[in-house]
Parts: structure tokens; C-alpha cells; sequence
């Protein structure tokens, strides 16, 4: 009647995995009242397109409800996010019934903070994480966040946290953001290259040299994130901080007009940040450093067009 196709089989090892850890999570709970999840190898997946060809029974995707129905003591269902698409995966299991957590994943700083300003993860760790780089971009991020966690977790209650993460061949990316404020980000490096061409000047492509996210040590090396990407948090109407590397960030409000009123970079100085230059005029341009992890503090102004009489 159910069928006898591997489909079949992955729902039936589902619900014997999933009552089995239901049985442990329940006894756990009667000791200590505490989160508890499991995490899951993601299929399909390319490479891995079938059940059996990754740990079937497990809470992957096509069994989730399964999961949940056959483990109700867990809070959480969280992807390993070792794919390269990993927007879709944590797309799906960021749903209204749990929060994403993400148990496992590449060292990847744009992974990071989208999974904190798009999909409001309440945690996130990267695989080796004792072997990674201090000097890479996901320790800096984490140490921004850290230093910020008083904003970040106020802005998260409100709503007011977003990202982006601009992939290659993309251009301008609207970033989703609360209220009428629009908010654009372009990558820095290919915005300053198609202001050159527009002036005449045929530049080449400029070159990224970042340091690996991991030691040598590390018994699985990971490369830096080349693509631009940035966190944004909204601590007013009109006042963010970014953190992130290479983005630029234009705004508008449909009726009104927009502009930058004062830039300041923020610093990590022993753990906390400190507010360093004020940027103006051309230094706009690149708000954000294109070769490491910054941050800044923007501030908007806002003009109504004046009503004109006849």
C-alpha cells in the first residue's frame, strides 16, 4: 500500500530513527530541561541524489515533517551546510515552526552572516573552528558580532537585521529591509572597474589576495569568501551599522529624498569597538574595506521635496 520504492524507505527508516531519538530526548528532558536538536546530512544533494546515497532516515529535507512528528521533544532540525547552495538549504529549515540553528557548516563569511541577518539564526558553527585562521574573515566577523552582540541581538528582536551576499554575475541586489527605506547593494570593486570603463579607462579586473580561513594545520583547508558581502543592522530609522567586506550600500525612499549624513568606521580594539575615521567624499566610495572585514556606522538624512505653489 505505501509502496516499496526508496522513497519508501527513507520514510520508514525516518520514523524509526526519529521515535528512537524522540525515546532519548524525552528521557534527557526529565533530567534536564534543555534545547535539544539533531542535525542532518542535506539530500538531495548534488552527487548525492537518491536516498542511500547520503544517511537516509536522517532529518533531510524530503522527511522533515516525519521528524517532527516523530520526535516532538526536539527543538530543532539544523543542516550540516557543506553544499554550495547554501541559501536554499537554510531557506527551508529556517520555517515558522523552529528557528535555524546551524550546527555545521563550511567557514564561509558570507554563509555567516546570512544565515544571522536573512534567516535570524539563533546560532551558527563552522566545522574545525579550533583550526580555523584568526586573521580570516569568519573570525573577524565573529568578533565584530561579539563586540556588537548588544546591537545585534536588539535589532534581531525588532526585525531590523538583514544581509546580502552578492554572487558573481550579480550586479545591484535589493536588500530586504523593513518600512518604505530601499535598500541596493553592489559589489565595490566591480562598481570603481564600471566607473573607470565610464570615464575611459579600461582597467583590469582587480585581484582579491585573502588569507585562508584555515591554519595549515587544518586537516580540511578552506579558502577565503570572495564574494561581497555585509551584514546590516538597523539601531534607528535612519541609523545602521555594516559589517562585512567589499559591499556598497545606496538607499532611497519612494517620495522623498535620501542621503548619507555622516559615515564613521568602527574599530576591534581589545574585543570591543571603538569608532575610528569619519569617512568622507570619495572614501565613500568604499565604505566597507574591499580587502578585509570592516564595519561602519551610517547615518541618513531624510528631505521631503518642498510643495510648490502656482
Amino acid at each position: 500500500m505505501f509502496g516499496g520504492d526508496a522513497r519508501a524507505d527513507e520514510v520508514f527508516m525516518a520514523w524509526a530513527f526519529s521515535t528512537y531519538v524522540e525515546h532519548l530526548a524525552r528521557r534527557g528532558r526529565a533530567i534536564k530541561r534543555i534545547p535539544m536538536y539533531a542535525n542532518a546530512w542535506l539530500g538531495p544533494q548534488p552527487g548525492q541524489e537518491h536516498p542511500g546515497q547520503y544517511p537516509s532516515g536522517g532529518p533531510a529535507s524530503p522527511v522533515m515533517e516525519v521528524w517532527r512528528t516523530g520526535a516532538p521533544s526536539l527543538e530543532l532540525l539544523g543542516p550540516d551546510l557543506y553544499v554550495d547552495d547554501a541559501d536554499s538549504a537554510m531557506r527551508t529549515y529556517a520555517s515558522a515552526s523552529q528557528p535555524l540553528f546551524v550546527p555545521e557548516s563550511r567557514p564561509r563569511a558570507g554563509e555567516l552572516v546570512r544565515a544571522i541577518g536573512t534567516y535570524g539564526a539563533i546560532g551558527w558553527s563552522a566545522f574545525g573552528i579550533d583550526r580555523a585562521n584568526p586573521a580570516g574573515q569568519v573570525a573577524t566577523v565573529l568578533a565584530f558580532l561579539t563586540a556588537l552582540e548588544s546591537e545585534v541581538t536588539a535589532a534581531g528582536r525588532r526585525g531590523a537585521l538583514a544581509a546580502v551576499v552578492i554572487e558573481p554575475g550579480q550586479e545591484a541586489v535589493p536588500v530586504r529591509t523593513q518600512g518604505p527605506l530601499q535598500v541596493t547593494a553592489r559589489g565595490t570593486l566591480a562598481l570603481l572597474q564600471r566607473m573607470l570603463l565610464d570615464a575611459g579607462v579600461q582597467a583590469p579586473a582587480p585581484e582579491l589576495s585573502l588569507p585562508d580561513e584555515t591554519m595549515p594545520t587544518a586537516p580540511v583547508p578552506a579558502a577565503a569568501d570572495h564574494r561581497p558581502f555585509g551584514l546590516l543592522i538597523a539601531e534607528a530609522p535612519d541609523t545602521f551599522i555594516i559589517v562585512g567586506q567589499g559591499v556598497t550600500i545606496d538607499f532611497a525612499v519612494e517620495g522623498a529624498v535620501v542621503e548619507i549624513d555622516s559615515v564613521q568606521e568602527l574599530l576591534l580594539e581589545a574585543g570591543s569597538v571603538t569608532a575610528g575615521r569619519i569617512i568622507n567624499g570619495d572614501e565613500r566610495l568604499a565604505i566597507l574595506p574591499t580587502h578585509r572585514v570592516g564595519a561602519a556606522r551610517i547615518r541618513l538624512l531624510r528631505r521631503e521635496p518642498r510643495a510648490v505653489f502656482s
